[in-house]
């Protein structure tokens, strides 16, 4: 099994406060399907069943870990890559958007609470910010691929902002 990120609760003094409250997603029961219909019967495409599948499996993962970032970000690039890969038209990138910015949150509170705990580990703080910069970077590609730019411009600037790697 990967090793992901799990975000710890820290018992702190109650001069903590949350960077911005984590935003909420409301699923679409899963029976009602938002792409038009015709009455053309389609063939299964079988790409498409084992993406569902892999999709669902991650939409799991994260009912039963709200702060697996590696499950957030997980789906928000299958998401896109369904979108992408058999032109949905975009039905799937406000969930994406959604997994992003819940990884944002997530990493930012993270780091909060190292910071406040005192742990100045290198590695770890490194990797936070490099998991920082890609939910930013990958946030900015779903807004360029819903055009709409000037969001995907500031994400992209945020993105900028952190040290992905030690070059």
């Amino acid at each position: 099994s990967e090793p992901h990120i799990v975000a710890q609760v820290v018992d702190t003094s109650e001069e903590y406060v949350p960077v911005r409250k984590l935003p909420t997603f409301k699923r679409v029961d899963a029976r009602i399907d938002p792409r038009p219909q015709d009455n053309v019967v389609r063939a299964e495409i079988v790409q498409r069943r084992v993406l569902d599948q892999r999709i669902e499996r991650l939409r799991n993962d994260i009912e039963t870990d709200p702060a697996n970032i590696k499950s957030l970000m997980e789906l928000g690039n299958n998401l896109s890559l369904r979108d992408s890969t058999f032109g949905e038209g975009g039905i799937n990138m406000a969930e994406s958007i959604w997994c992003y910015e819940r990884a944002t949150v997530v990493l930012e509170d993270m780091t909060r609470n190292a910071q406040l705990m005192g742990r100045t580990n290198p590695g770890l703080l490194q990797t936070l910010e490099f998991a920082k910069c890609m939910s930013h970077y990958y946030l900015s590609l779903a807004f360029n691929s819903l055009d709409m730019y000037e969001y995907s411009m500031i994400e992209f600037d945020k993105a900028l902002e952190y040290k992905c790697n030690d070059d």
